[in-house]
C-alpha cells in the first residue's frame, strides 16, 4: 500500500498543478478576448449612437410636421 499511496500523491499533486496552470491560462485568455472584443466593438457602438440620434431627430421632425 505504501507504493499505491506514493503514486496517488505523486500523480495527484501533478494533476492539481497542471489543472491550476490550465485554469490560469483560461482566465488570461478569457480576459484578453474580452478586452479585444471591447476594443473592436467601440467604433460600432459610436456608429449606433449616431444612428439612434439621427433616428430620434427624424422621428421628432415627422411628428412636428403633422
Amino acid at each position: 500500500m505504501g507504493l499505491g499511496d506514493f503514486l496517488k500523491q505523486l500523480f495527484g499533486s501533478s494533476v492539481k498543478s497542471a489543472l491550476g496552470g490550465m485554469v490560469e491560462n483560461a482566465e488570461s485568455f478569457a480576459d484578453s478576448a474580452i478586452d479585444k472584443a471591447k476594443d473592436a466593438a467601440a467604433p460600432l457602438i459610436d456608429k449606433v449612437k449616431d444612428f439612434v440620434e439621427s433616428a430620434k431627430e427624424k422621428f421628432s421632425e415627422s411628428f412636428r410636421s403633422q
